[in-house]
This record gives C-alpha cells, structure tokens and sequence, in this order.
C-alpha cells in the first residue's frame, strides 16, 4: 500500500467487502480490531560491532564499524 488512496480503492474490493461483512457480522472471532496504520518515520537499521559494542547506521557506515572492524552480516529479513 502507498497511499490512502489505495486504501480506499481496496475498501470497494468485493473480496474485502464480503470479508468484512463476515468480520462484523458472523460469529467470526471473538475479537478483533482494523485500522491502517502509517509511519510517522522510520529510524535506520542499526548493526552492534562485535569488537567495540558501538550501534552502527549501515546505510553511514557500509560493512565497516567506526573503530574499522567489520559488522556482522545482516538478517536476509532486512
């Protein structure tokens, strides 16, 4: 999703209609709560070097702490 406007293009999909017709008015949960959320700003990703303990921007930094040792490398879910 990019924008509310696109949000709101999917709120007249029939798919999403029907299932929030069951969500609202089946016995489909106990629970539950919708909403879209947005990022008000997303911080960087940060990477600990082993050697000196120093949290490092990587998008600053590159693979290469501050103090010149290497960073670990990252998550593939980064």
């Amino acid at each position: 999703m990019g924008s509310v406007d696109a949000v709101r293009e999917i709120m007249r999909n029939n798919t999403h209609l029907a299932a929030a017709k069951r969500f609202l008015t089946e016995d489909f949960g106990a629970a539950g709560t919708t909403g879209v959320w947005s990022a008000h700003h997303l911080n960087p990703v940060r990477t600990r070097c082993p050697s000196c303990a120093r949290l490092t921007d990587r998008a600053q930094s590159g693979d290469l702490c501050g103090c010149g040792q290497p960073l670990p490398q990252m998550p593939q879910y980064w």
